[in-house]
C-alpha cells in the first residue's frame, strides 16, 4: 500500500452563490477549481469537512466583499471519497507551515447522488 494512501468518505461542504448551487444541483453546471492568486491552498474546489455552518460562515463573509461573486450565500452538501487527505482546521493561514498538495491523479469526481 502506497504511503498517502488514505481512504475514508466524508460529508463535504461548500459555500456558494446560491445561484452556483442551484445550477449544480439541477445539473446545469460543475463546480470548477478555483485558480486565483490569493488562494492560500493552491488550486481546487475547497470544501470544509463536516462543516456546513462553517462554509456558510465563508458564503456570507465573501458576499460582503467589493465586487464579490456572492450576492446570496448558499451551501452544497457532498459526500466525498478521498483517496489522499490534508485536513487542515485553521482560520488563520498563516498558522499553516506546511502542507502536501495531491496530484489530479489522485482525486476523483462523480455526480450520482448517495
Amino acid at each position: 500500500m502506497d504511503l498517502l494512501s488514505y481512504q475514508r468518505t466524508v460529508f463535504g461542504f461548500h459555500g456558494c452563490d446560491k445561484r452556483v448551487a442551484d445550477a449544480v444541483l439541477t445539473g446545469k453546471a460543475k463546480l470548477s477549481a478555483s485558480e486565483n492568486t490569493y488562494d492560500w491552498l493552491a488550486r481546487g474546489i475547497y470544501f470544509w469537512e463536516h462543516g456546513p455552518m462553517r462554509a456558510l460562515e465563508w458564503a456570507i463573509q465573501q458576499s460582503k466583499r467589493k465586487n464579490s461573486h456572492i450576492k446570496e450565500p448558499a451551501v452544497i452538501g457532498a459526500v466525498i471519497q478521498l483517496k489522499s487527505h490534508i485536513q487542515i482546521a485553521v482560520r488563520d493561514p498563516r498558522a499553516i507551515i506546511g502542507y502536501f498538495l495531491p496530484d489530479s491523479s489522485m482525486l476523483q469526481t462523480s455526480s450520482s447522488t448517495p
